[in-house]
């Protein structure tokens, strides 16, 4: 779990953080509404619009006004002054983009990576996507900041390593060392669930004390989770690896070695296996959904088994960590569309109904735009925290 600030020098930095993430939210904001909204004093907020200010990621600027006085300067995000090269690998596609600081994407493109072997063939399908970006003159290699790389797995942000990620087939990959020596940057590395988290979330002053869950299905099945606001990391970086825990001791091998893990029944591959034992014409998600839609029994069925197995998922999330919302994503949840739907209305998940009564579930708004988002964030945050080194 990120720790709570335990010395003046990381207070300093969250304050920072609070006041730029209000600034984003509030163009147009003066010092006065910063002091209000902040709680902290007006020299405070004076000092630390001028570190941002010196940083050239924010200005401050006097409005047209006829009264009679001083006006009040409003202040406005410098949304040029760094962009942040985000990419986020996954099984069947890279999804790649530029952001600005102000949280808008500048451009993106989608790269299928079926045909890609392994992690090097990854990184340099995005250096040669990046590089055409920069001859196209839709980027400008100057204005890149920050480089960020998300995927599934276990990932050790010290190290820069994926110590595991049973989608990619990666185990103990040197990740931050390959991309540095291909863009000359070093790289924030992100877990794909804990962006997509952030980027749903993203600096909303509501969530700041919320106890949030995000359920993330796709390739893998895992969860992020926000405790009072704080991003819930584990000794490991681990913290929310739903997919490995054990439902069934004499179910399938998971590729993680074990018997039974969640992620051998709930995610992508998974129902497309499960499907082709019905009907062997079962290729991908949609001819599930469509399946489904015309009440096949064998789609019908199938839906029964992965509602007891969300059910299930969802039961373990509210006792263990208490949430106030589960946000449910993910590429299953965006190419059907009725999922959540389905399996909440399921004779399995009424079983579990006294646990939910006061939980809101919801499906995610940002589809992939989170990851994106998410990493964006985490690159925002160290550049805010180089202001003090």
């Amino acid at each position: 779990m990120q720790k709570p600030p335990s010395s003046l020098a990381e207070m300093k930095i969250e304050n920072l953080k609070t006041v730029f993430c209000l600034i984003q939210n509030n163009p147009g904001i003066t010092r006065v509404e910063l002091t209000e909204k902040t709680q902290v004093t007006s020299m405070s907020v004076t000092r630390m619009v001028a570190l941002l200010k010196e940083a050239n990621l924010i200005v401050e600027s006097d409005p047209m006004t006829h009264k009679q006085g001083r006006p009040a300067k409003h202040l406005y995000v410098q949304r040029e002054t760094a962009h942040f090269l985000v990419a986020y690998l996954d099984v069947d596609a890279i999804v790649m983009a530029v952001i600005n600081l102000n949280n808008e994407i500048i451009v993106q493109e989608t790269i299928k990576a079926t045909e890609l072997s392994n992690m090097k063939s990854y990184v340099h399908a995005v250096e040669a996507v990046y590089q055409d970006w920069i001859k196209e003159k839709r980027v400008k290699r100057d204005h890149q900041k920050k480089i960020v790389f998300i995927c599934p797995g276990i990932i050790d942000t010290l190290k820069g390593e994926v110590v595991l990620s049973t989608q990619l087939g990666w185990k103990n990959e040197k990740m931050a060392a390959l991309v540095h020596a291909t863009f000359g940057q070093e790289v924030i590395l992100g877990n794909d669930v804990k962006s997509a988290l952030l980027g749903e979330v993203f600096c909303e002053e509501t969530n700041k004390e919320a106890n949030i869950a995000y359920m993330d299905i796709g390739y893998g099945v895992g969860v992020a989770l926000l405790i009072n606001g704080i991003l819930l990391r584990g000794t490991n970086n681990s913290a929310g690896e739903i997919g490995h825990i054990t439902i069934d001791y004499n179910g399938a091998k998971c590729q993680c070695g074990r018997k039974g893990c969640l992620d051998t029944v709930l995610n992508i591959e998974a129902l497309i296996r499960k499907a082709r034992e019905g009907n062997r014409e079962i290729h991908k998600v949609e001819d599930i959904v469509e399946g489904y839609r015309q009440n096949q029994p064998w789609a019908t069925g199938l839906m029964e088994d992965v509602s007891r197995y969300f059910s299930i998922a969802i039961n373990n999330i509210i006792y263990a960590y208490d949430p106030d919302k589960i946000v449910v994503g993910g590429k299953l949840i965006q190419w059907f569309p009725e999922f959540l739907e389905i399996v909440t209305a399921s004779k399995d998940f009424e079983i579990y109904s006294e646990s939910i009564e006061n939980i809101k579930i919801e499906k995610g708004r940002q589809q992939e735009r989170a990851y994106l988002l998410g990493g964006a964030l985490e690159a925002q945050k160290q550049l805010l925290e180089d202001i003090f080194r």
